[in-house]
């Protein structure tokens, strides 16, 4: 598998509750509440909801996120994302039109 490679999607649509544990990008369009974690990067669409605790390496709001999230290199919230809760990561970068509403924790690169 090479690197950046879209392994997984939950489609627009589509509901599921758990653990998704995984390696590659994956991409949620759809319903989503449970756990992810990944050493790779989740994408949460501009259409999904998703109530999760994650644990990833790059997340990327583009819809309705609640929870929290760690993520080991970075956080996008995109012009049309909406992320309630708590964000730990060493970059954290809010588009203008993005909105967050919680804490964050600013994380050194070695952790």
């Amino acid at each position: 598998m090479s690197q950046g490679e879209l392994t997984a999607v939950l489609g627009a649509g589509s509901q599921f509750e758990g653990r998704l544990v995984f390696e590659g990008i994956i991409r949620i369009d759809g319903l989503f509440k449970g756990e992810v974690f990944t050493r790779d990067t989740l994408i949460v669409g501009e259409r999904s909801k998703v109530y999760a605790d994650v644990d990833a390496d790059v997340v990327i709001i583009g819809g309705y996120f609640e929870g929290s999230i760690t993520a080991t290199s970075r956080v996008e919230i995109q012009a049309s994302g909406c992320v309630r809760g708590k964000v730990a990561a060493p970059v954290i970068r809010i588009e203008e039109g993005g909105t967050f509403e919680g804490t964050t924790q600013m994380l050194s690169d070695a952790t």
